[in-house]
């Protein structure tokens, strides 16, 4: 429930992990989905641009490849050249063997200082 934009800088990083190991049961057996949502947007016609990226990561930490989700950008053309935010949405089976979630937020100026705009950020995990 955090607002976030890109800053002055080119481009921006931010991450989160989250610890899924309580999970593991219902992970290794195929009964986890992920649910990755925000509202994504920028500022009037500048492609500032941000996106998230969901990656899988085992127990050692160590990235599961072929299995990362990224929702975004939202671009200019997108938002019909006005200011505002678009909800961007992911879902899938959580792979087998993960132990952790990494959320990465990246944010990419086009123009000036970086207008690219994020809001409430979410990772549902859901059992079946």
């Amino acid at each position: 429930m955090c607002f976030f934009f890109g800053g002055y800088g080119g481009s921006s990083h931010m991450s989160q992990i989250i610890n899924a190991s309580e999970y593991a049961y219902d992970i290794d057996r195929n009964h986890t989905f992920y649910n990755l949502s925000a509202w994504i947007g920028g500022f009037a016609n500048q492609d500032d641009a941000a996106s998230i990226t969901l990656s899988f990561l085992n127990s050692n930490s160590t990235e599961i490849n072929g299995t990362a989700v990224t929702i975004g950008p939202v671009y200019a053309s997108d938002r019909g050249s006005v200011t505002k935010l678009l909800f961007r949405q992911a879902s899938g089976l959580v792979p087998p063997n993960i132990r952790y979630l990494n959320v990465l937020l990246t944010t990419i100026r086009s123009f000036g200082s970086c207008d690219a705009y994020v809001d409430n950020i979410e990772v549902i995990l859901n059992h079946i």
